[in-house]
């Protein structure tokens, strides 16, 4: 997209050769996927990918960048647990968002890989990127749904204390440091 290697964390819905991704409007993957009619997705569980990744504007990308790799039109990455090749082949347009379909073109697994457990590190990590992501779209900052993402984003951050090392940690500060500036732009 735009000459350079475009990476979001993405949720899908496979249905027989075909798989189904819900995109909004206001993003700028549903952008990317308008353009590209072929791209790839890359099958992760790497916290650290998919943070960095859903937050590209705010965070230092290069943990994800040096793990990409290129092949012709496709981007992979070099530690996804299997990569699905995926060609458009319909919208659905909605008021806020769009459904497209796609048509499997190959699957592949990464044999190189390793695979590790998925731990209450990992989940609550990833939970803490979504409660994050929809603290920075509350355009009414004084509502309730703001308190109710402050107090899941602090149980969140009470297992990454006790269950993460250093390195999951880190980015952990570097997304509360990202909530403490959104909080004063939206007391100013």
């Amino acid at each position: 997209y735009n000459n350079r290697p475009y990476v979001s964390a993405v949720g899908f819905i496979k249905r027989g050769d075909y798989i189904e991704i819900k995109v909004y409007k206001n993003s700028t993957l549903y952008r990317v996927v308008r353009e590209l009619s072929r791209f790839v997705l890359n099958i992760t569980l790497d916290p650290l990918v998919i943070v960095y990744s859903a937050f590209k504007k705010h965070l230092d990308t290069s943990y994800v960048e040096k793990d990409l790799e290129r092949n012709g039109d496709l981007v992979f990455s070099k530690s996804a647990l299997a990569h699905i090749v995926v060609e458009k082949t319909h919208e659905d347009e909605y008021e806020e968002f769009s459904l497209f379909k796609f048509k499997v073109v190959s699957i592949s697994v990464n044999r190189d890989v390793v695979f590790e457990p998925f731990t209450r590190c990992y989940s609550n990590l990833i939970e803490l990127a979504i409660y994050v992501s929809k603290l920075l779209s509350i355009k009414e900052p004084a509502s309730e749904l703001l308190e109710e993402l402050n107090s899941r984003i602090d149980s969140s951050l009470t297992v990454i204390t006790k269950t993460c090392n250093e390195e999951y940690r880190e980015v952990t500060y570097k997304l509360t440091r990202l909530i403490m500036r959104v909080e004063r732009e939206n007391n100013h």
